[in-house]
Protein backbone atom coordinates (compact mmCIF):
# COMPACT_ATOMS: atom_id res chain seq x y z
CA UNK A 1 0.00 0.00 0.00
CA UNK A 2 1.00 3.74 -0.87
CA UNK A 3 0.64 6.49 1.34
CA UNK A 4 0.12 10.05 -0.77
CA UNK A 5 0.63 12.64 1.00
CA UNK A 6 -2.31 14.89 1.85
CA UNK A 7 -0.84 18.62 0.69
CA UNK A 8 0.33 17.22 -2.65
CA UNK A 9 -1.48 14.22 -4.13
CA UNK A 10 0.43 13.89 -7.18
CA UNK A 11 3.16 12.52 -4.68
CA UNK A 12 4.13 9.36 -3.93
CA UNK A 13 5.63 7.88 -0.80
CA UNK A 14 8.25 5.24 -2.08
CA UNK A 15 10.02 4.71 1.42
CA UNK A 16 12.68 6.47 4.03
CA UNK A 17 10.95 9.83 3.27
CA UNK A 18 11.59 9.92 -0.55
CA UNK A 19 8.23 10.82 -2.88
CA UNK A 20 8.13 10.83 -6.20
CA UNK A 21 5.50 12.62 -8.71
CA UNK A 22 3.39 10.16 -9.71
CA UNK A 23 2.65 11.72 -13.14
CA UNK A 24 5.75 11.62 -14.26
CA UNK A 25 6.60 7.59 -13.68
CA UNK A 26 7.05 5.69 -17.21
CA UNK A 27 7.39 2.50 -16.24
CA UNK A 28 8.12 -0.05 -12.60
CA UNK A 29 10.45 -3.11 -13.19
CA UNK A 30 11.94 -5.31 -10.88
CA UNK A 31 15.87 -5.30 -10.23
CA UNK A 32 16.14 -9.13 -11.19
CA UNK A 33 17.21 -9.88 -14.69
CA UNK A 34 20.98 -9.14 -17.03
CA UNK A 35 18.53 -6.38 -18.38
CA UNK A 36 17.27 -4.74 -15.58
CA UNK A 37 21.02 -4.43 -14.47
CA UNK A 38 22.28 -3.19 -17.75
CA UNK A 39 19.90 -0.27 -17.58
CA UNK A 40 20.65 0.58 -14.36
CA UNK A 41 24.61 0.50 -14.76
CA UNK A 42 24.04 2.12 -17.88
CA UNK A 43 21.52 4.88 -15.94
CA UNK A 44 24.93 4.95 -13.03
CA UNK A 45 27.31 5.82 -15.70
CA UNK A 46 24.86 8.26 -17.78
CA UNK A 47 24.38 10.00 -14.39
CA UNK A 48 20.20 9.38 -14.86
CA UNK A 49 20.50 6.76 -11.70
CA UNK A 50 19.27 8.04 -8.80
CA UNK A 51 19.37 5.57 -5.86
CA UNK A 52 16.52 6.32 -3.18
CA UNK A 53 17.22 2.97 -0.98
CA UNK A 54 19.34 4.63 2.04
CA UNK A 55 21.79 1.59 1.87
CA UNK A 56 18.57 -1.31 1.53
CA UNK A 57 19.12 -3.48 -1.44
CA UNK A 58 17.40 -2.54 -4.68
CA UNK A 59 14.26 -4.17 -5.15
CA UNK A 60 12.99 -1.99 -8.11
CA UNK A 61 13.35 0.84 -10.86
CA UNK A 62 11.10 3.62 -11.47
CA UNK A 63 12.09 4.82 -14.98
CA UNK A 64 10.56 8.21 -15.44
CA UNK A 65 9.77 10.17 -18.65
CA UNK A 66 13.25 12.33 -18.56
CA UNK A 67 15.15 9.32 -18.38
CA UNK A 68 15.93 9.21 -15.00
CA UNK A 69 16.49 5.71 -13.19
Amino acid sequence: MYHVREESPLHVHIGLENYINSDHVFAVARNKGATMKRLRCLAEKEGRYYPLTGGYATKSLIFMDNGTV
